[in-house]
């Protein structure tokens, strides 16, 4: 069951009237010698829009979309400072291989290789591979 029927005339009454069905199709003579009743009728005038409003975005919105751009600013940077990092390292990593393998020293190296092994010798062998016999010995590094 619902309420079929309101009745508010001669209350002096103001302010919005519930949003049921029953007052919004009150006739005149059940809202009639009211202050200032407002609502979904239509022989009242609409009720106007109050602070409360704002005080909603103040209190909700604006803290939210506030900490969402936080949230994405942190991890943005996050990702772009573990990406700088990444690529320094890379970068370090290649430039000391190249100090290493430069090709204007490749004659240098093969040289000292070829040194330090005493020409490949045996006794620097320490087995056999699919490609060859593998050499140990340590290069000093200028």
């Amino acid at each position: 069951m619902s309420l079929t029927v309101v009745n508010l005339s001669y209350n002096e009454l103001g302010g919005q009237i519930p949003n049921i069905r029953a007052s919004q199709e009150a006739s005149f003579d059940a809202i009639r010698n009211n202050r200032g009743l407002c609502g979904n009728n239509t022989r009242l005038k609409a009720c106007p829009k109050g602070k409360m409003d704002n005080k909603i975005v103040n209190l909700v919105v604006l803290p939210l979309l506030g900490s969402l751009l936080l949230s994405f600013l942190f991890v943005g940077g996050f990702f772009f400072l573990s990406r700088r990092i990444r690529n320094e390292k890379w970068k370090s990593e290649e430039a000391r291989c190249d100090a290493i393998w430069s090709p204007y020293d490749r004659d240098i190296q093969y040289e000292n290789i070829i040194e330090a092994t005493e020409d490949f010798d045996s006794k620097h062998c320490i087995g056999v591979g699919g490609y060859g016999l593998p050499h140990l010995r340590e290069l000093l590094l200028s």
